[in-house]
This record gives C-alpha cells, sequence and structure tokens, in this order.
C-alpha cells in the first residue's frame, strides 16, 4: 500500500493503526514569530528572484508566481524546551531547504493539525473557487483538499502534473494557481547565495574544493520538487551515525553528475533536520524515537492584502538511521508544526478583518452602481 493509500485509509477512518503509525496530534512543535518571519523572508526573496510563468492564471491575475507555497527547512543550533503538550522552538537559524511552489499534502496536514485548517479554510475565502487536476504521471493527496476538476469547470486549477505535460494540458496552464513549466525552478537560491549552481563534475569538484571545502553536501536538480536525483554528501562534521542514503565517496557524487548529461544542478550546505530532545522523544512509540523532523511551513497568498500569510504545517519525521531525505514514505511520521499562540490569534484576526471590509467594499459599490442606473 501506498503512502497516499495509508493516508486515505486512515483519514476515512478505516485503520486506526494507520492514524498512530503515520501521524499523532499528541506532540505539537510550535515556531516563534522571529523564525516564522525568517521563514517569511525566504518567501519574499523566492518571489522576488524567481521568474512568473505568464501563461499560469496566477502570475497574469497577481504577479506573483504562487498561490501557496510550502517552505521546507531545518533550524541551525534550536533552542527546544518544553511547553504544554508539545515543543516550544524559541530560536535558532532557519536553514532553507527549498520554497515548493506546488505543493501537495494539504489535506494530511489539514489532519494532523487543526490551526493550519483553520486558517487554510480563512484565506481560501480570499481565492476564488477552485479545483483539483491530477494528470496521468502523478499521484497527489490534493484531491482529498479540492473537489477534482471535470471538463464543465472554467475556473482556476491547482495542478499536479510534469512541466513535459504542459503542451499537452494548455488550458489547464492557462488556468494555474502555481507555475507548471518552472515548477520548483530554484534559481533565486543562487541568486541569493543560498547554492551554488553547476552543470558538471569540474564546477562541483571547484565548489567542494572551494567555498565548501571539508562541508557536508547536497547535490540536487536546478529545478523539480521530487525526491528524485538527490545526493547528500556525508562528511565527518555532522556527528553520529550516518544515515543509509547519504554518500561518503565523492567519487560516486562526480560520476552521479557527469552521468546526468546536459542537466543543471544546485549544490548546497547539508544541514541536518531537527532532533527532539529525549525528553520529548521518549514519548513516541518504540522507533519513532530516533527520528528527526523536517519542517514544513505553508504561506497562502493573500489576494486582498497582496502578501503570503503564514498558516502553519507539519514536522515530517524520518528516521535518521536510514535517511536525511525528508519525504511522504510509507515509513514517515508527521507531527502539527505550529503558529505560537500570539502570531496564530493575529493571522486569523486578520484574515476575518480583511474578509469583513471586502465584504462591505463589495457591498457599498453594489449600491453604488444600483444607484447610478436608477
Amino acid at each position: 500500500m501506498s503512502f497516499v493509500e495509508k493516508f486515505i485509509f486512515a483519514e476515512s477512518g478505516r485503520d486506526g493503526d494507520v492514524v498512530e503509525s503515520m501521524f499523532t496530534r499528541k506532540i505539537p512543535l510550535y515556531v516563534r514569530p522571529m523564525l516564522v518571519r525568517q521563514m517569511l523572508n525566504a518567501v519574499h526573496q523566492w518571489q522576488r528572484y524567481t521568474p512568473l510563468e505568464n501563461k499560469t492564471w496566477i502570475a497574469r491575475e497577481h504577479n506573483v508566481p504562487s498561490l501557496l507555497v510550502r517552505v521546507d527547512c531545518t533550524i541551525k543550533n534550536p533552542i527546544l524546551r518544553s511547553c504544554g503538550n508539545g515543543v516550544m522552538v524559541d530560536g535558532g537559524d532557519v536553514f532553507i531547504y527549498e520554497v515548493d511552489d506546488a505543493p501537495a499534502g494539504q489535506k494530511l496536514t489539514m489532519v494532523v493539525n487543526d490551526q493550519f485548517s483553520e486558517l487554510l479554510d480563512l484565506i481560501q475565502q480570499h481565492w476564488p473557487p477552485m479545483r483539483a487536476f491530477v494528470s496521468e504521471r502523478r499521484f497527489s493527496d490534493i484531491t482529498q483538499w479540492l473537489d477534482p476538476y471535470d471538463e464543465s469547470w472554467d475556473g482556476v486549477i491547482w495542478p499536479s502534473m510534469r512541466p513535459q505535460e504542459a503542451d499537452k494540458y494548455p488550458h489547464i496552464v492557462h488556468m494555474a494557481a502555481h507555475p507548471v513549466v518552472q515548477e520548483g525552478n530554484k534559481s533565486w537560491m543562487v541568486k541569493t547565495g543560498l547554492a551554488y549552481r553547476v552543470h558538471n563534475s569540474q564546477k562541483l569538484r571547484e565548489v567542494l574544493d572551494g567555498p565548501l571545502a571539508s562541508s557536508s553536501v547536497v547535490v540536487k536538480p536546478l529545478k523539480g520538487t521530487r525526491s528524485y536525483k538527490i545526493y547528500p554528501l556525508w562528511r565527518r562534521e555532522i556527528s553520529g551515525r550516518r544515515p543509509s542514503d547519504t554518500i561518503i565517496d565523492v567519487e560516486k557524487l562526480y560520476t552521479a553528475v557527469d552521468n546526468c548529461y546536459g542537466d543543471e544542478w544546485i549544490v548546497q550546505q547539508l544541514v541536518p533536520p531537527i532532533v527532539l530532545p529525549e525528553s520529548v522523544a521518549d514519548r513516541l512509540d518504540g522507533r519513532y524515537r530516533k527520528y528527526w523532523y523536517t519542517l514544513r511551513m505553508y504561506y497562502g497568498y493573500n489576494t486582498i492584502h497582496g502578501d503570503y500569510i503564514p498558516l502553519g504545517g507539519v514536522c515530517n519525521g524520518t528516521d535518521w538511521r536510514r535517511r536525511v531525505i525528508s519525504h511522504g514514505t510509507s515509513s514517515a511520521l508527521f507531527l502539527p508544526a505550529k503558529l505560537d499562540n500570539r502570531l496564530y490569534s493575529s493571522a486569523r484576526f486578520s484574515l476575518r478583518q480583511l474578509l469583513k471590509r471586502h465584504a462591505a467594499r463589495m457591498e457599498e459599490k453594489q449600491g453604488h452602481k444600483a444607484r447610478c442606473t436608477s
């Protein structure tokens, strides 16, 4: 059974064991506003330096690349403390893995994180109605979040498709709420100094012998959002047991890059995900005590206010003995990643107030129009 199939079974309540083994609400991580702002700064940099895909609805109507993004990151030198039934991330520095401009996992996050579910529902009231389109070449949970697309639909679409399918589905691209051809373009990370761009082993060697000498690194495609062709190189400065999906022979890394002739890559330092304090990890059952967690925080575009709003997200946990690459495998564990109470209350209040003001302006316009025609 695949990860998404397991999730659907869990959500439908047909398999209680799957629910407990895949995610838990017991141990939320609360994220301080200063860290949420650091992630928002990354979103603003991504917004500034990412090329707009002008054929999409979101670029034409709002001049931004995507209606909803997810910041995948970790916290360097995190300050963690127990907070009620969970953990407060009190300090540290956000280290960006990527800004996903076409994220999936919304429904799973809604189930795990009630705070995210409420804020996503509020911001969706700012958006036009939207349907989900999933091509034959992808498998996604977005149809658990949005009603599926059919040919009678002529509104906005949240697609899950390969960039190579853009010519096959031009009507989907035309109404897309995120990039399709440019999906997962990480050139903004190069422009902001978060990564180095390479296209062959010679250029990679220059980076590994120069600015990233002796550092553990990860090499990944310049474009794309899948956990595919990602090569983590593990070096000694990271303590602890080496995950089995990492490389220790740098020559294998050079060979892997040269074997993908014509591809472009980025290289960045490898900073491991968050490790929970033992006092907290001991509250998890069995194998989950040895997990580390990638923060995945969503930001929705407020079409009334014209900026991205933090919505919360999940901590994606994987067994550190087996994987450093976090994604939705069947052995993954998901914990809610929540805004602290003040920021959550502020975001909820702002979204509600903007909706009220917008409704009042629309009512005033309608009244003015009626007076002019009478």
